[in-house]
């Protein structure tokens, strides 16, 4: 038993082998970090092409010990992790700069200054647009054998207002329309109860890339007894590609 032990012992190392730890593997440089969201409706989106007048929220994705923020041609300096603004006109591209200070660590990175700057890119659109316009082909994810075509239009009214029509979601329903838009997203709702897969459709569109969408929608079923709060609802994905 003890000779095989030791032949055990020989090839599977028993002496305990110490595990260096680096202790910098989990640390980082001082690094400016942010994100640009659009506001619509009553949710924050992650964007780069927004419309005038929506407010645009700019945010430190990390605590820094300070912060300056400068956007286009604005003469202010913003020095909080986070603040808002909204376009008037439809100025094209934007650039924002935010510059970070914090407590470097030295004994990781003894040639960190503690100083970083970063600067992205955003476009700011007429508000009466949407990089959303087109027509697309997909599947709901529930049944992704059976593609169908979608389309997303645009109307004026008589004061040159837009009217959005979003047509066949859920697939055989006629117009949504679209009170909240972003650039590249938008709200959607029907209060027409008509027809089967088609009760109160509501939902989100949101562009991934510029061929490629996805609608997040739900819709009462009608399957179910009706209750004080509605039909109970059926949450369904369309991701689609423009046609």
């Amino acid at each position: 038993m003890l000779f095989l032990m030791g032949i055990i012992c020989t090839f599977s190392n028993c002496e305990d082998t110490p595990i260096k730890i680096d202790p910098c593997a989990e640390k980082n440089a001082v690094t400016a970090s942010f994100t640009i969201y659009e506001n619509v409706s009553d949710s924050l989106f992650v964007a780069d092409t927004v419309l005038q007048y929506n407010t645009i929220v700019f945010s430190a994705d990390e605590n820094y010990d300070s912060y300056e923020w400068t956007v286009g041609d604005d003469a202010r300096i913003f020095t909080t992790k986070k603040f808002h603004l909204s376009f008037q006109q439809p100025v094209g591209k934007i650039d924002v700069t935010l510059k970070v200070t914090k407590a470097p660590d030295a004994k990781c990175f003894p040639e960190d200054d503690g100083v970083d700057v970063l600067t992205k890119s955003f476009v700011v659109i007429d508000w009466r647009n949407s990089l959303t316009i087109g027509e697309y082909e997909g599947v709901n994810i529930s049944k992704p054998s059976e593609k169908f075509e979608i389309k997303i239009t645009r109307e004026f009214d008589v004061n040159n207002h837009p009217i959005y029509n979003l047509e066949n979601i859920n697939k055989g329903c006629l117009d949504t329309r679209t009170p909240s838009r972003g650039g590249k997203i938008y709200r959607f709702s029907d209060l027409v109860w008509y027809g089967e897969g088609c009760k109160g459709v509501e939902g989100w569109i949101t562009l991934s890339t510029p061929d490629s969408i996805r609608i997040d929608y739900s819709y009462g079923d009608s399957s179910k007894p009706f209750t004080p709060q509605g039909y109970p609802r059926i949450e369904e994905t369309f991701k689609g590609k423009r046609k």
